[in-house]
């Protein structure tokens, strides 16, 4: 298992060393690896992961026609400057009473920050629900993702993130996975947004009743988004999670048709649904939620 482990981290790191570098060859028969912050009249500016910012004259490049664009090289501090945020607060709430008395609730944060350059994302998702006072279902999923664009149209990304969950009646006490590689977005603006990504991972799960595992696992996930008209939006987010040691996998989808009540105020429906090719016993392989809730934007 250690060296698994091992393994995974050192094709995480050679992930985040060299998908973001670009390979510049000098005349001399040398090249250098880095990354291009800014492109003068005379000369290119790179960041070395191993020699930090280096000026390199223009006419000792073998192939100039390599150089990205003026557009593409400008200095990433400037474009920074241009931060667009996303708050998210949604909550759906529902009661029963008479012959059975029924209770769920359901609570999710979603925060994005975003420049032109890279990205960050929190999400966290909790839902309780209880028949006659007894709880029936309760579950929790929570996210940090950071991702760096590259590539000269900036359409290329890597990221690095991190998913925790909790299911109680699917016997998962906590489940961590950590996880790195690279996206592609299609288009990233309205009316319109689609993106796919890869990733490998490692899968720790810790269980109520069964032996605690971790494995090796890819992750694969496509995203698109669209605005049907200005005051409705659909949305599909859907991830596969597949063993890298045998045939077992999960899938985790997320659809949600969001209408605007308001300015800032909008309802949402939302489908959950969870496939596991191997659950714990006892346990069915799909689970599914359909949630009402209300969202306020901030």
């Amino acid at each position: 298992m250690s060296i698994r482990v091992t393994l995974l981290l050192y094709l995480l790191l050679s992930l985040s060393v060299g998908l973001r570098a670009e390979v510049f060859y000098l005349k001399t028969g040398d090249r250098i690896t880095g990354r291009p912050l800014k492109k003068t009249e005379d000369s290119l500016i790179i960041e070395s992961p191993v020699l930090g910012e280096l000026r390199i004259p223009l006419d000792k490049l073998e192939k100039p026609a390599k150089i990205p664009s003026d557009e593409a090289t400008v200095d990433r501090s400037e474009k920074n400057n241009d931060i667009n945020w996303q708050r998210k607060f949604s909550l759906g709430y529902r009661m029963r009473s008479g012959n059975t008395k029924a209770n769920a609730l359901s609570i999710e944060v979603f925060l994005n920050r975003k420049t032109s350059s890279d990205e960050f994302t929190g999400k966290f998702n909790y839902y309780y629900s209880s028949q006659s006072d007894n709880m029936d279902d309760r579950k929790i999923y929570s996210m940090l993702r950071y991702a760096y664009s590259f590539g000269q149209d900036l359409k290329w990304y890597q990221f690095f993130k991190l998913e925790q969950e909790h299911d109680y009646f699917s016997d998962v006490e906590y489940r961590l996975i950590p996880s790195s590689g690279i996206g592609y977005w299609f288009s990233d603006k309205a009316p319109l947004k689609a993106m796919i990504e890869v990733s490998l991972g490692y899968e720790y799960n810790n269980f109520y009743s069964q032996k605690n595992s971790g494995k090796l696992i890819a992750v694969g996930r496509a995203f698109f988004e669209y605005s049907i008209t200005k005051a409705a939006t659909l949305m599909e987010d859907i991830t596969i999670y597949p063993s890298l040691d045998n045939m077992e996998f999960r899938v985790r989808s997320e659809t949600k048709l969001s209408l605007a009540m308001m300015e800032r105020l909008s309802i949402v429906l939302s489908l959950i649904d969870e496939f596991n090719s191997d659950p714990a016993a006892d346990k069915a392989r799909n689970d599914s939620m359909l949630i009402t809730s209300l969202e306020w934007s901030f």
